[in-house]
């Protein structure tokens, strides 16, 4: 998610391209004004981004009190990376883990499965989803491998597990993006 450019916030993609030509503005004024100093610079215009490598992501270290305790967690059984249950007495849920997300998806009232309902029937409050774990212990999982690869993990030897949570209908944009181009296997 991008924060700023060249130090000024960055909203929305209007903002963005405003400040990228103004930087390009500044850098051909800068040339005119020393020509002979403009051997001394690349032609590219260079450009700070500040990122937030993971805007939606809940990242959490959980400990175990004894080797081969359980954390308090189930993933879906169809074998994906989805969060089924976060057992309320267990490690995880210590850490201040929600059992829900909220929605990255914003639907409006539209394109909602509810558009036939009235504003005063739609819930005002924001939708939740189920989590989608994305990497454990700074190994990274595969959005579209099936086969129980986060419990396999989840279940590992050690007293300490790292843990990244995204939510799921943010993954499954994502996955449904990769599998829109080509060689999306070629990411994995």
């Amino acid at each position: 998610m991008l924060i700023s450019v060249n130090g000024h916030e960055v909203n929305t993609l209007r903002q963005f391209k405003k400040t990228v030509e103004m930087t390009k503005r500044n850098a051909a004024q800068e040339r005119q004004r020393a020509p002979d100093a403009a051997f001394n610079f690349s032609s590219e215009v260079k450009c700070w981004l500040r990122l937030r490598r993971l805007p939606l992501a809940k990242t959490l270290i959980v400990c175990r009190q004894v080797q081969d305790e359980k954390i308090g967690i189930s993933f879906d059984d169809k074998g994906t990376n989805k969060v089924k249950n976060i057992d309320s007495d267990g490690a995880l849920a210590c850490t201040g883990l929600p059992a829900l997300a909220q929605s990255f998806m914003r639907k409006s009232s539209a394109k909602s499965s509810l558009r036939f309902l009235t504003p005063k029937q739609m819930a005002s409050e924001p939708e939740l989803v189920p989590w989608t774990a994305t990497e454990i212990n700074h190994r990274l999982l595969n959005p579209l491998f099936k086969k129980h690869e986060a419990d396999l993990l989840i279940g590992a030897r050690g007293m300490e597990i790292s843990v990244t949570f995204q939510p799921s209908d943010f993954m499954e944009a994502i996955c449904k993006k990769l599998r829109k181009s080509r060689f999306y296997q070629s990411f994995f």
